[in-house]
């Protein structure tokens, strides 16, 4: 197929031959938990597209001074989960100047969303003022945010940022995974 020759982060496999997404091409496809946009291993995200050190959530993360710090790495998963009704989680995350954040949200299998739904806002360095926000845009209910579709979290200035991730109506308790990737 022509198209494999021409379009980045595809490969041909198999006769006859057959387009099919590649690890490393920044796109989670079918078979994979992350894709960081590279097949580095050690950085969050393996050289196969799967998770790498997930870390666990600490309580109480429930406010921009109590944020769990993410661990400096490209890619971080962490699993975490909302025990209570209205449990926030906030995590900090420090980014290079130029850099762009994109925050996904999967159920606690780090695949899909089929128990959960959630909701991410993205903080500025104050900890208050929002930069993006999304709901949905992820697989099944899961959120994504992406910083071509959301430019707020796009070429950052360098400093901490602050994820609050939530359940849609702040009003459930359930497990998630939050996977964070500096880009």
């Amino acid at each position: 197929d022509a198209a494999c020759g021409v379009e980045p982060g595809f490969t041909c496999s198999g006769e006859p031959s057959i387009c099919v997404a590649a690890c490393g091409n920044g796109d989670i496809d079918p078979g994979e938990a992350c894709d960081d946009g590279n097949t580095t291993p050690g950085d969050g995200c393996s050289g196969t597209c799967q998770l790498e050190g997930v870390v666990n959530e600490t309580e109480p993360n429930n406010t921009p001074a109590q944020a769990q710090p993410v661990p400096p790495t490209l890619t971080s998963a962490i699993a975490a989960s909302w025990g209570v009704a209205g449990d926030q989680d906030y995590f900090a995350v420090t980014v290079p100047a130029g850099a762009s954040l994109r925050v996904r949200t999967f159920d606690q299998t780090g695949l899909a969303c089929a128990n959960i739904d959630t909701v991410v806002m993205v903080y500025d360095t104050d900890g208050a003022t929002q930069i993006a926000a999304d709901d949905d845009s992820g697989t099944d209910l899961c959120s994504d945010v992406d910083p071509v579709a959301q430019p707020g979290v796009a070429n950052l200035a360098a400093g901490t940022y602050y994820i609050l991730v939530n359940d849609y109506g702040n009003n459930q308790t359930g497990a998630y995974t939050v996977l964070i990737t500096i880009q």
